[in-house]
């Protein structure tokens, strides 16, 4: 079992280095990495981290990517960027008034942040809701609690709020550090300037560093202690049994076993609106690919024929005949993979796609993709060949099947 003490890792993270991030450090070495690098756009995750951060990064290629740990945070952000500044300013002042009336909150316990653009920090310590234990499932509580709080405090622009920053691995900007864009600092406010100050008058003040004063130099490790405060425990627990319920949800029936395979069955035409989004969300060389795969809704004829001549249906191929989806869509359409004569003496099978002796990769009707791409240039309609299976477009980052 963890104790709170054993939180102490976190991913720093700056402009400054080659690999932004993926940098697990102790939080007491921050400062000294963000003075380092000249204080220009560091960041670093918000939850503290126990050991097994530092060993998943070991182990997963020097990478934070899908990490589920526990962690645990001493502050719940509050994150407001909007477009227009005076809308994120209404937005902080109005969150800002009901923690400090309606909760009662002290302002030694409400650190807000200007941070150096056309946004707002405000952090609350977790002491405020009570006992936050540590846990995997503590970002979903903050997300429901977020919600709630926004709910409640029914500020102004309150479209302003950034809900996004409900990942596990989430970075915030160092207090004291530098927008590179607008050239000024992450800094700290009191109460008083963030209800009386102007926009013009709060950029002055972030021209150059200021003392932190309620927390450390990281923003993350409170310098005072702060009671609990019964409407915001309640509250906190409300959010968590939800959290604990969402998260439950997304688990699979242990009781609902079954041994008949449960994909459905290939459809003889492709999904609309799966082709949709291939062709509309798809981007790059996944786009292009959707395009002249004849993928798309009669408003993209265009484009696809654009790409039917400038570009090669390879991609489209190599996307059926190899990888892991290849592979999926293989087993869901029963179509299974050809093991070479040596794999099939020795017992294995295989994935790959059967080659000729010239090595040319071939579909799983025998064709090879040059003979297919020709094909595809010379017809008037660039419809999708009958060989294809309906079901590859599966493959093109639809995102809906």
């Amino acid at each position: 079992m963890s104790n709170l003490s054993d939180f102490r890792y976190v991913d720093f993270a700056t402009r400054a280095l080659r690999q932004f991030r993926n940098n697990v450090v102790p939080v007491s070495q921050v400062p000294e990495l963000a003075r380092r690098y000249g204080r220009i756009d560091c960041f670093c995750t918000y939850l503290l981290f126990d050991e097994g951060l530092p060993d998943y990064v070991r182990q997963n290629g020097r990478s934070v990517s899908s990490y589920q740990g526990p962690c645990y945070a001493h502050y719940l952000p509050l994150d407001m960027d909007a477009p227009n500044f005076g809308d994120t300013l209404e937005a902080a002042r109005g969150i800002s008034a009901y923690l400090l009336d309606h909760w009662g909150m002290l302002e030694e316990g409400l650190a807000t942040y200007y941070s150096g653009m056309k946004g707002f920090h405000l952090t609350i310590p977790t002491r405020v809701f009570g006992d936050v234990e540590h846990g995997a499932d503590l970002p979903r509580a903050f997300r429901e609690l977020r919600r709630n709080i926004v709910k409640r405090a029914k500020p102004e622009h309150a479209e302003a709020v950034d809900f996004a920053i409900c990942d596990r691995l989430r970075l915030l900007r160092l207090p004291n550090t530098r927008h590179s864009k607008s050239s000024l600092y992450k800094v700290p406010m009191r109460i008083e300037e963030l209800m009386t100050c102007e926009p013009d008058e709060i950029r002055c003040l972030a021209r150059k560093p200021r003392v932190v004063w309620l927390t450390d130099d990281t923003g993350l490790l409170p310098r005072y202690q702060v009671e609990p405060v019964p409407e915001a425990v309640e509250m906190f627990a409300g959010c968590a049994e939800r959290a604990s319920e969402k998260a439950r949800g997304d688990l699979p029936d242990p009781e609902a076993s079954s041994t008949e395979a449960t994909f459905p069955p290939p459809s003889a035409t492709p999904n609309s609106s799966c082709i949709e989004k291939a062709c509309r969300k798809g981007r790059g060389r996944r786009w292009r690919c959707a395009l002249r795969a004849g993928f798309g809704p009669p408003d993209m004829q265009r484009k696809r024929r654009r790409a039917c001549s400038n570009r090669s249906p390879r991609g489209a191929v190599r996307r059926w005949t190899r990888g892991k989806w290849g592979r999926s869509l293989r087993r869901r359409t029963g179509q299974a993979a050809t093991a070479t004569s040596s794999a099939a003496e020795t017992g294995a099978a295989t994935h790959r796609t059967p080659r000729s002796s010239a090595g040319i990769a071939r579909t799983p009707t025998g064709e090879s993709a040059g003979r297919i791409r020709q094909r595809w240039r010379t017809s008037q309609d660039r419809a999708l060949p009958s060989d294809i299976p309906p079901c590859s477009y599966h493959v093109l980052n639809c995102g809906g099947c």
